[in-house]
């Protein structure tokens, strides 16, 4: 069954990451919370999470987690969906062997919207994807383009 991920203009959302995302992707992350306030006027919070913490416990509101494979302990079941590559070998033609360079996910799991990628520059193109499936251009964060508010 697909999961539906629904936001609704004036909505609480939380933006979480691990503390071993790189620079690059705490960037992306607040480009990600500007967008949001900029189409749904939400009120975003960013918080960057340990290991050890639970992302529904957070607090109130929808929740983006942003995950990079191998940044945190604990996200196997999401790196496992994440592209993988074929075997370099060719022995197996079918069996895949690492995940592909610049890999990206969106998925939605127990009410958590996933955006994740297989090294940094993954991870990133996963948050633009989504900025621009919402409706702000990547080029919007370079002051090159405006979009206009939506309802939902």
């Amino acid at each position: 069954m697909k999961q539906v991920y629904k936001v609704k203009r004036g909505e609480q959302i939380i933006i979480s990451y691990s503390g071993g995302e790189t620079e690059a992707v705490r960037i992306a992350a607040e480009n990600l919370k500007t967008g949001l306030r900029k189409v749904l006027d939400a009120k975003v919070t960013v918080r960057v999470v340990n290991a050890d913490e639970d992302i529904p416990i957070l607090g109130e509101g929808l929740r983006i987690h942003i995950h990079t494979a191998g940044a945190e302990p604990g996200y196997e079941w999401l790196e496992r969906l994440l592209p993988m590559e074929d075997s370099e070998d060719g022995a197996v033609p079918e069996q895949k062997s690492r995940l592909c360079r610049e890999g990206l996910l969106r998925t939605v799991r127990e009410g958590i919207l996933y955006l994740a990628g297989a090294d940094r520059r993954g991870t990133i193109y996963a948050i633009y994807d989504f900025c621009q499936w919402m409706g702000v251009s990547p080029w919007y964060f370079w002051r090159m383009y405006l979009s206009g508010k939506r309802k939902s």
